[in-house]
């Protein structure tokens, strides 16, 4: 599923494809332990 949201994401403007990066990031986060999450995805 985030690879399909990915490639989508790449043929939008930069301000929606920031937006729907936020989304995804913020309802990843808590399906996660926070050092989980950072773990698996560092930033």
């Amino acid at each position: 599923m985030y690879a399909l949201l990915s490639a989508d994401v790449a043929g939008l403007p930069r301000t929606t494809r920031r937006i729907l990066t936020d989304v995804i990031a913020v309802r990843g986060e808590p399906l996660a332990e926070p050092h989980e999450a950072k773990t698996e995805q560092p930033r």
